[in-house]
């Protein structure tokens, strides 16, 4: 059977160089310890903005563009081999890894972000790469307020223009109508 381990240490957030770094000690230190895979969370690298989830498109865009902008200037460019130091520590340990990242998709699209997994082998070899739509914050588009929507609330002035998307995680919110 074999040994599958789930990191547990936090991200240096936006910080990928920083990341990168730590995560090559994590391998190391758990293939000390005879892991033969190892998986790093959604969007470990370089951090999730868990506070994105309590922000509205319509009251905190300045907040909402200084976040994907940081995220945008860390998140991973797969194209460019942004992932070199971690398939170099797989490869010189023989540890497979599953990484969660935030990834800067160049060849898909300048200037969007994805929530995606990648799959690298023991000998450093990217095996699958799997992108999640963007999220609400890295995927913005224009909608009209639907006009049953409250506007006392601050969210909308009826039939603006917005940004806004309800999710699962946001939609119980007591700042998103229901």
């Amino acid at each position: 059977m074999p040994r599958i381990a789930a990191v547990q240490e936090p991200p240096i957030v936006w910080d990928l160089p920083g990341c990168l770094e730590r995560a090559t000690d994590i391998v190391s230190r758990a293939a000390a310890e005879g892991v033969e895979m190892l998986v790093f969370p959604e969007a470990w690298f370089p951090g999730y903005p868990e506070f994105e989830w309590s922000l509205t498109a319509a009251g905190d865009s300045a907040a909402i563009g200084k976040i994907y902008a940081g995220l945008f200037r860390n998140a991973v460019d797969l194209s460019r081999d942004g992932l070199a130091p971690l398939r170099d520590a797989a490869s010189a340990h023989g540890v497979e890894i599953v990484a969660g990242i935030n990834e800067r998709a160049s060849e898909q699209s300048a200037g969007m972000l994805y929530k995606t997994v990648v799959t690298i082998d023991a000998d450093g070899q990217i095996l699958n790469i799997h992108r999640q739509r963007p999220s609400h914050m890295r995927r913005r588009r224009p909608l009209r307020a639907p006009r049953h929507l409250p506007t006392d609330r601050g969210l909308f002035t009826e039939g603006a223009s917005q940004f806004f998307r309800l999710t699962p995680k946001n939609r119980n919110s007591s700042r998103c109508p229901p």
